[in-house]
């Protein structure tokens, strides 16, 4: 009976309505939604394999992230001191206007207030991370090597690649306390598994239809994109151990100098310690090496943030 009534909901295909199924118990996400969303995705697609050939997969899958990230952060200072969005183009496709509506109401953190529908994932923080994981200016791969520069020895820590994919994302939201009390933390991860397990997908709307559209396990997901990392035996490896490293890094010294998180960089000591005293020592050594790094970073990040208001001293009457 459940069968007959999902296929009346969302499909005469079987196949088509499990998915259709599952995409909305994994995302919020109903029918005409999902139907919106890889429509434009789609016409996001077949432009950018015009504009750089059908074989610059990179690139297209660049387009197709920043299509969904650019709703929320094209105009965000920070993200795009790190990433080349060239989203304005794709505004004039079919379909951009709902598409943005249902980007925007991913964002919100209680349920809509016209249709009473909640999202379990913020479409476009979702897209963030895997948009700055392509290519961009080289400059901007420059700001990230330097916020990445970590503060172990580069042969027991993961690349630098890894690393700033999560300061982009769990590590900066815990950080920055952004990501404490809402879904930012649960879709920062799946931003990861995705990136990490679903290579062998050649278009990124494609690995996102898939990945949301099967009976999710993501414990099972998380513990696959932990494999083969790093080369280093002695830990275990999973989502503390990138945390980890991630918050030992320069970029994560200066966001939390800077925001003030409540986060502290116990994850980062805590996985030095298992590595040994003598790695502990040299991770010291080397933080003291990475100090003009340090103020570089923080340097830059502060002229992101707001300005605060003089407040005018008032004079009092004798």
């Amino acid at each position: 009976m459940e069968k007959e009534l999902r296929e009346i909901k969302y499909s005469k295909n079987p196949i088509k309505a499990q998915q259709y199924f599952n995409m909305e118990l994994n995302t919020g996400m109903s029918k005409s939604d999902q139907d919106i969303f890889f429509g434009y995705l789609k016409n996001v697609r077949e432009h950018a394999k015009k504009k750089y050939g059908s074989k610059n997969i990179d690139k297209i899958n660049h387009a197709i992230a920043n299509a969904i990230a650019g709703v929320n952060y094209a105009d965000d200072i920070a993200q795009k001191a790190v990433n080349d969005f060239n989203s304005d183009e794709y505004k004039k496709l079919a379909g951009y206007e709902k598409f943005v509506e249902l980007i925007k109401k991913s964002s919100d953190n209680k349920p809509n207030a016209t249709d009473n529908n909640y999202y379990y994932i913020d479409l476009a923080h979702f897209a963030m991370p895997i948009a700055t994981s392509y290519q961009s200016a080289w400059y901007k791969e420059f700001l990230k090597s330097i916020m990445t520069a970590g503060n172990t020895e580069p042969r027991i820590q993961p690349d630098s690649k890894t690393i700033f994919f999560w300061l982009n994302s769990y590590t900066g939201d815990k950080l920055t306390t952004f990501g404490t009390d809402n879904k930012d933390l649960p879709t920062d991860l799946d931003a990861w598994i995705l990136h990490s397990n679903y290579k062998n997908i050649t278009y990124l709307d494609d690995r996102i239809k898939h990945y949301y559209g099967q009976k999710l396990n993501r414990n099972k997901e998380l513990d696959k994109s932990f494999k083969n990392i790093s080369p280093h035996k002695n830990i275990k490896k999973d989502t503390n151990w990138l945390d980890g490293f991630a918050t030992f890094t320069v970029g994560a010294l200066a966001i939390k100098t800077l925001f003030k998180g409540k986060e502290t960089l116990s994850k980062g000591k805590e996985i030095l310690t298992k590595i040994g005293e003598a790695e502990m020592q040299k991770a010291q050594l080397q933080a003291k090496a990475n100090q003009h790094l340090f103020d570089l970073v923080k340097s830059f990040f502060s002229k992101l943030l707001p300005k605060k208001k003089k407040r005018k001293k008032v004079k009092r009457k004798k």
